[in-house]
Parts: structure tokens; sequence; C-alpha cells
């Protein structure tokens, strides 16, 4: 089951300012949000961490280029 994030205002428009640029990277920035833990920390291998977070990247998102976040986010 995966889990439901409650994204805060100031995440949501700093997910929409990155989108604008890059939706790839804002995405990889909701991915990062939704794998760290209360402290802000997520631990990969750092010989593996570029294919870890592209497997998780394709795992996570059918479509790595499209908004992730809730619509009633979106302005």
């Amino acid at each position: 089951m995966q889990q439901q994030h409650n994204f805060n205002k100031k995440f949501r428009n700093n997910y929409d300012k990155i989108f604008k640029l890059d939706p790839v990277a804002a995405n990889i920035l909701l991915l990062l949000a939704e794998l760290s833990d209360k402290n802000g920390q997520i631990r990969f291998d750092r010989e593996t961490m570029p294919t870890d977070i592209d497997g998780l990247l394709s795992a996570r998102f059918i479509d790595c280029s499209a908004y992730n976040l809730d619509k009633g986010g979106r302005r």
C-alpha cells in the first residue's frame, strides 16, 4: 500500500516552480521527499545511488515528466 503524503504549501510551491523548469527534477524532489524519514534523511549506498534513483523513479511514476502531486495542490 502506497503511503499518502501531506506536503505543505511551501513544498508544493517549490515543486510547482521546479516542475515548470524541469518536470523530471521536480519528480526526483518528490521521490526523495517520499523516501526521507522524519529527519529528512535518506540512506543510499554511494556506489549505486544514481542507479537506485533511476530505478525508483521508474517504479514510482508511470510518467516521470508528468505532474505527480495530487491535482488539489496544482494552481
